[in-house]
């Protein structure tokens, strides 16, 4: 964090000098900390889409992600108010570097939050990278929070999840599931089999536990993807030709579907 040093002394005070301070006007000092905000939030925004160290497929679908979420989701949203040294910080070596994005919903709004967040080390150091992004509903809709996370520890492995986490049980409640899984044709289902049909995706051990299963749709994607001999080159081709329509596709279906949940509970459809 910037720390202010005072390179020259002051002068002595006196009471004449006291009183000729002139307080500014409230609105330009409400201006000038206005202005400040949102420069910091451009320059936080601007850290957070960066995602640095991760290949140019995945980089470009979280970039994608964001911009699809904020601008179907901003007039719900408040704008980023995190310190600056939170939504961006780095260990002193500059070896490792994490973002964090936070965007409160208005209260008149469907949305408690949209939460994204970025960790990568550099490729000389331990390789450790994780980019995720999520959209949490508040108590005025059942609809379900929307997430994805990618984490690879490997140029050759990456894990996935994507999943629109139900609010109720789908399983007791089938027009629910209806509603958000298999609506109008639009079936995530169908995603997830596409994802099934990629050679070097596997099923990820802990979405194999009864306790994390019970919290995923019966629609999530959790794959681990590993290319071994295929290389780097061959999991950036998977990134980009599979994961990354999927993901979109995901992502899309949610947004409308909690805007239309949200204005048909509010009886304005």
């Amino acid at each position: 964090m910037a720390v202010m040093h005072c390179c020259a002394p002051l002068p002595p005070l006196h009471c004449t000098t006291l009183y000729s301070i002139r307080r500014p006007p409230t609105s330009r000092m409400s201006c000038s900390f206005s202005s400040h905000m949102d420069q910091q939030n451009e320059i936080g925004k601007k850290k957070f889409t960066d995602f640095p160290y991760v290949s140019v497929p995945q980089r470009n679908l979280m970039v994608e992600l964001v911009s699809m979420l904020e601008t179907r989701l901003n007039p719900y949203l408040q704008p980023c108010n995190l310190p600056p040294d939170v939504q961006y910080y780095h260990n002193q070596t500059g070896t490792a570097q994490a973002s964090l994005h936070i965007r409160s919903g208005l209260e008149s709004s469907p949305i408690y939050c949209m939460l994204g967040s970025w960790f990568s080390s550099a490729p000389t150091s331990e390789m450790w990278k994780f980019t995720s992004l999520s959209a949490f509903m508040n108590t005025s809709t059942d609809s379900p929070h929307w997430i994805i996370d990618l984490m690879q520890d490997s140029p050759t492995c990456l894990s996935v999840l994507i999943d629109l986490t139900p609010r109720k049980d789908p399983v007791v409640n089938p027009g629910y599931a209806d509603f958000f899984y298999d609506h109008k044709g639009t079936t995530l289902d169908i995603q997830r089999q596409l994802f099934e049909g990629i050679p070097e995706a596997n099923p990820t051990d802990l979405c194999c536990s009864v306790t994390v299963r019970s919290v995923l749709s019966p629609a999530a994607i959790c794959f681990t993807i590993e290319t071994g001999d295929g290389g780097a080159g061959r999991l950036e081709e998977i990134i980009r030709d599979n994961v990354r329509p999927i993901a979109k596709r995901f992502g899309w279906i949610g947004v409308l579907s909690q805007r239309g949940r949200w204005m048909k509970l509010r009886g304005l459809i």
